[in-house]
Order: structure tokens, then C-alpha cells, then sequence
């Protein structure tokens, strides 16, 4: 009996994680140890997503402000005067066919990456959105997904 309600949850989990524009890997991390942030750009939901949808093959760049923004400058999440058109290429994302034609990750160590501790990762989350290099804005129509706000156990 065990096994078939192991089976059946897992067969759930799996089917949640497939309907799913953006998740973390493994799903409760330890903050402290290397984790993917995933986003499916054909399962996003933003009309600014549009452009982004009809090229999925990027490439994409993951923009993150929480738990924390003020990171290192090679960690900003653009540059220039008009960073929302230059995202910087340390955020740039990697394609996962493993995962799906149009699956895309940022791997990350969240407490060496926003520099604060596990506590304050698991506390607020990880905030994100994922876009091209040049997100428009400044007169030009955005192009990027929606926000997404993924809670830590």
C-alpha cells in the first residue's frame, strides 16, 4: 500500500513540476549548496512575454531582487545607464533540453549569491523574472516574463 501511494505522489509531483513556468532545484534546498532556478519560457503567462515565446531560443537572462538586490557588481543584474537593455552576462541563463525544448536554469549558491544568510533566503524567497538581453522599456515595449516569487523549505 505504501508503495502505490509513493507511486501516485510522485506521479502528482511530476505532473505539477511539468505544468510549471519557473521552479527551483532540488525543491527544499539548502541554501547554502548549489541550486537551479528553472523556467519554461512557452509555459509563462506574461503578455510582455510574447516576443520571448516566439524565439525560444534566446538566449535569457534571469533578473533577481529578492531576498536582496544590492549585490556585487558582477552579480547586477544589468549595466549601463539603461540596464534594463543591457541585462549582464553573469545572469546569463543556460538552456536544458534535458528538461524541455525551451527550459532554461541559473544555477546559484543563494547565500554567496545575494550574500545574506540561509535564514534570510528562506524567510523572503527568491524573487525573479527572466528576459532577453534588451528588455525594451525606456519608450520600447517590455519583454520579459512575469514576476515570480518561489518560497524556500
Amino acid at each position: 500500500m505504501k508503495k502505490i501511494i509513493f507511486s501516485i505522489a510522485a506521479v502528482f509531483m511530476y505532473l505539477s513540476s511539468m505544468s510549471q513556468a519557473a521552479w527551483i532545484e532540488p525543491e527544499n534546498p539548502d541554501v547554502t549548496k548549489p541550486i537551479r532556478i528553472y523556467c519554461d519560457i512557452l509555459k509563462v503567462t506574461a503578455a510582455t512575454a510574447d516576443g520571448m515565446k516566439s524565439n525560444p531560443d534566446g538566449p535569457f537572462y534571469i533578473w533577481t531582487w529578492n531576498p536582496t538586490e544590492s549585490r556585487v557588481d558582477s552579480l547586477l543584474n544589468g549595466s549601463g545607464d539603461k540596464p534594463w537593455k543591457n541585462s549582464n552576462e553573469t545572469m546569463r541563463m543556460t538552456k536544458d533540453p534535458d528538461k524541455g525544448a525551451n527550459v532554461w536554469y541559473y544555477e546559484m549558491i543563494p547565500v554567496l549569491f545575494y550574500g545574506v544568510d540561509a535564514n534570510t533566503v528562506y524567510t523572503k524567497g527568491i524573487s525573479f523574472l527572466v528576459k532577453p538581453k534588451d528588455g525594451g522599456g525606456y519608450g520600447d515595449p517590455d519583454s520579459k516574463t512575469e514576476d515570480f516569487l518561489k518560497k524556500l523549505q
